[in-house]
């Protein structure tokens, strides 16, 4: 599991800083990512999320085009954090249905 979370921020921090998106567009995103998650049911997250990148890279970037590329790729970093820590936690279940089995 530690190496998991591990290799997700490697490989996802690598990608955001190859890319060219900053940390600080990341933390903002987040923080409005939870402050949606209040104001809008369900959604709010994922609108927050993506507004937030979208907003802090238009700011820095100074450019409508070049910020949605920036969200875009940040996006695409996000997921491939997602499914690395899934790969982790299902490799950890199967271990642990293994164990159950043969111990």
């Amino acid at each position: 599991v530690l190496a998991g979370m591990f290799v997700k921020f490697l490989i996802a921090g690598r990608y955001l800083s190859r890319e060219g998106v900053p940390n600080r567009s990341i933390l903002i995103g987040g923080m409005l990512g939870i402050v949606g998650f209040f104001v809008i049911p369900v959604i709010g997250l994922f609108v927050g999320f993506i507004g937030g990148i979208y907003l802090a890279e238009w700011q820095r970037l100074q450019a409508p085009k070049a910020a949605k590329d920036a969200t875009i790729v940040a996006l695409k970093a996000t997921g491939i954090s997602i499914l690395i820590e899934l790969a982790a936690a299902l490799l950890l279940t199967l271990s642990w249905i293994v164990a159950l089995f043969f111990h």
